[in-house]
C-alpha cells in the first residue's frame, strides 16, 4: 500500500536527487483568481512510503472539479504517468508535478493521486475569487 509522507502545493518545487530532498517555494492551501476562467500555474511536491513489496510503479495526478450536491466530477487536468522507483532500504520515493491549468470557475477542486492506476490519495484545494 502506497501512502503519502507529504504532499505540498507550491509556486515552485524541485527534487534534488543527489541529496534526496525537496525544495518548495511559495506554499499555499488555496488558489485565488481575479477573473474566471483563470490560468493557474503551480507545482506539487510529494514524498511517498510503500510496503516492502512495492519497488516501482507509475504515478499520475488528475485535477478534478467537484460540483453539485452529488459530487459531480469533471477532469480539468491530468498529468502523464511518471515512473517512480522506491528506495530499497527506506521504501520511500519522491516526485514533483508541474501544472499549468485553466480553471473554469471558483469552487472546489480535488487532486487525485494514482499509483499503477489505483487511487492512493486525494487532496482538496478550493479556488476562490479575489476580493
Amino acid at each position: 500500500m502506497i501512502r503519502p509522507k507529504y504532499v505540498i502545493v507550491c509556486d515552485y518545487g524541485i527534487y534534488d536527487h543527489w541529496r534526496k530532498r525537496h525544495s518548495a517555494i511559495g506554499i499555499f492551501d488555496y488558489f485565488s483568481a481575479r477573473n474566471f476562467p483563470a490560468r493557474i500555474r503551480f507545482d506539487i511536491v510529494c514524498g511517498w512510503e510503500a510496503d516492502e513489496g512495492e519497488s516501482e510503479g507509475d504515478f499520475s495526478v488528475e485535477v478534478t472539479a467537484v460540483t453539485g450536491s452529488e459530487g459531480d466530477r469533471r477532469i480539468v487536468a491530468e498529468t502523464n504517468r511518471v515512473r517512480t522507483i522506491f528506495d530499497p532500504f527506506t521504501h520511500t520515493a519522491a516526485n514533483t508535478f508541474h501544472f499549468d491549468i485553466d480553471v473554469p470557475a471558483a469552487g472546489n477542486y480535488q487532486f487525485e493521486f494514482y499509483f499503477n492506476g489505483n487511487l492512493v490519495h486525494t487532496l482538496a484545494v478550493p479556488v476562490i475569487p479575489e476580493d
